[in-house]
């Protein structure tokens, strides 16, 4: 018998090395997780970023939040990546009804506004998990 008493954290639909998505249908909640893996090309990051907008076209987005957890993700801000990461970022986040980014510091807060800024997107951008949450609207304890 398990002894976590955490409620479950819904169903995980991508699990890749560079990132993880979990979709809680009650909370009407998906939650994409970048883990701490770095991209070794370009092409290794257009082919999980691809994966996981796949992912998400599955999706009913305007019924959905989407919590963006970037706090594990390694620093990066070369031209090279940047401009990767531009061509995802929409189709990534556009359609969900609210989106919130955690990121790990203060820096990091100011480069996924300054990437917001420049796609005209409109997110919450916090370090703390319960106020992302809130945002979102999403009741109970963080546990997707």
């Amino acid at each position: 018998m398990p002894t976590d008493s955490r409620p479950p954290r819904g169903v995980t639909l991508l699990q890749t090395p560079f990132l993880c998505v979990d979709h809680d249908e009650p909370r009407k909640l998906v939650r994409y997780t970048r883990s701490s893996r770095g991209f070794a090309s370009i092409a290794e990051l257009d082919d999980a970023h691809l994966g996981l907008i796949r992912t998400f076209q599955r999706l009913d987005r305007p019924r959905l939040n989407l919590l963006v957890d970037l706090r594990d993700a390694p620093p990066r801000n070369d031209p090279a990546f940047e401009q990767a990461i531009a061509r995802h970022r929409g189709p990534m986040m556009q359609g969900f009804r609210r989106v919130a980014i955690l990121v790990k510091s203060v820096v990091g807060g100011l480069q996924v506004r300054r990437h917001m800024s420049d796609d005209g997107t409109i997110s919450q951008i916090t370090q703390d998990e319960e106020e992302a949450l809130r945002y979102l609207g999403v009741a109970g304890v963080s546990d997707v």
